[in-house]
């Protein structure tokens, strides 16, 4: 650790101090930097400006994850307690798996909605209406 500081002093100090020996910089040399520093300082609003609007664009992509999150949650939630209630329903019905069936013969489903379809005014040509 003793070597490396020695060394990086040793490297470092001729820097500090010929910065004290240079020549005074002129008029045109000095409204070159200033040139130079202008056009950095808008190269760096202009950065500044593209970061803003990427983290906006960040902040909205991480409310539409969040949102996203939330409604798959609320989906799982659902779809666990239509389980569940389908496993109520199938664990009393038997063997028809929680499903009711009309266990009447056709003929007697076919004559309930010729009945409902002349009641509600449409007379379909096979029921005598």
């Amino acid at each position: 650790m003793k070597i490396r500081v020695a060394f990086l002093t040793i490297l470092l100090c001729p820097t500090f101090v010929g910065a004290e020996n240079l020549p005074p910089l002129r008029n045109s040399e000095l409204e070159i930097l200033d040139g130079r520093i202008e056009r950095l300082e808008r190269e760096r609003d202009q950065k500044l400006d593209v970061l803003k609007k990427c983290e906006q664009e960040t902040r909205g992509f991480k409310i539409a994850g969040i949102t996203t999150l939330a409604a798959t949650g609320v989906g799982i939630y659902a779809n666990i307690k239509l389980n569940e209630t389908r496993k109520k329903l199938s664990a009393g019905g038997g063997s028809g798996g929680g499903i009711v069936r009309d266990m009447r013969p056709q003929e007697t489903k076919n004559n309930e909605s010729c009945e409902l379809l002349c009641s509600l005014g449409i007379a379909p040509p096979d029921c005598g209406c």
